[in-house]
């Protein structure tokens, strides 16, 4: 029987998919629903940048005149000067709209998690501790080619969980 179900969002598409299913996994089998978005470290990627601009939480990057429209584009200094603030603003906004999903669909317990360190482990970590019987993640996140030669979140929770996981595609 399932009775509590965690889900993991890092605001990709696979992960707003894997929310729609953990909500109605949750509906479902009238279980609770842990919802867990993992802080990034270091660099932001680009999407997180762009949300952080259109939501005015930093300042939007001004062309540089200087530089021709076909050159590559030159670093942003605000990935690592405004990053923790970037990513506790979009872990809250990520979080707060998956359990307001949740909620307008009639789960009945929903609980966040803002966390900070590799999103496997603590997903995982969760998982154990929240004791729940199915994790739900895309099967890809918004990772960069790391992911692919080291592996995805995804796979390694799925070959380390103790118990279901369900991967979105």
């Amino acid at each position: 029987m399932i009775k509590t179900i965690l889900a993991a969002t890092d605001g990709s598409s696979h992960a707003r998919k894997a929310i729609e299913h953990a909500i109605e996994f949750a509906t479902k089998f009238d279980a609770g629903l842990v919802i867990i978005h993992v802080i990034g470290q270091g660099d932001v990627p680009d999407e997180l940048v762009h949300m952080a601009e259109v939501e005015h939480i930093v300042e939007p990057r001004a062309p540089d005149p200087s530089m021709p429209r076909a050159s590559i584009p030159h670093a942003d200094t605000r990935r690592y000067e405004e990053g923790p603030r970037i990513h506790a603003f979009i872990a809250n906004k990520l979080l707060k709209a998956a359990e307001d999903e949740a909620k307008e669909s009639k789960v009945r317990h929903v609980r966040t998690v803002a966390a900070e360190g590799d999103p496997a482990s603590r997903i995982l970590e969760t998982a154990a501790a929240e004791a729940v019987d199915m994790i739900v993640l895309g099967s890809r996140g918004l990772g960069n080619l790391k992911g692919l030669l080291v592996g995805s979140v995804s796979n390694k929770v799925n070959h380390l969980a103790k118990c279901t996981c369900v991967c979105v595609k």
